[in-house]
């Protein structure tokens, strides 16, 4: 049930976010603290490569990022808005990366790696912090 609604949360925040995306900043609006966090040279290439499509600049620009903030990223996958969120928020903020703790794999399987974990290990990311949500399933 908790799962659900967390699918349902997380399906309706992407909607809203693709609904407005058309009505963010222009690029040279976007403030250079996020400017400066979507050049990270730290980023993945793979992640830089998406940029053109994703509009990263412009969506956290949009959603009014400032350094300092303190910001509640729920389910953020394999980081790809957490590096850039980490970066607009500077040192004086904090990233909390809300994910549900990793089931234990099943016998024989092998252990999937947490990429959030990793991240928030990373010292260049210190100001990310792990908010495990625990889903009680019957």
């Amino acid at each position: 049930m908790i799962a659900k609604s967390i699918a349902k949360v997380a399906i309706a925040t992407l909607a809203a976010t693709a609904m407005f995306a058309p009505l963010a900043q222009a690029a040279d609006a976007v403030p250079a603290h996020i400017q400066a966090a979507v050049a990270e040279p730290s980023r993945p290439a793979a992640d830089r490569d998406r940029d053109a499509n994703r509009k990263p600049g412009e969506s956290v620009a949009f959603a009014g990022v400032k350094a300092g903030d303190k910001i509640g990223e729920l389910m953020p996958g394999g980081g790809y808005f957490t590096r850039i969120l980490s970066k607009s928020v500077g040192a004086g903020g904090v990233v909390y990366a809300m994910a549900p703790t990793p089931a234990a794999p099943a016998a024989g399987a092998p252990a999937r790696p947490n990429q959030i974990a990793a991240l928030a290990a990373d010292p260049g990311y210190s100001n990310i912090k792990l908010a495990g949500m625990e889903a009680k399933l019957p």
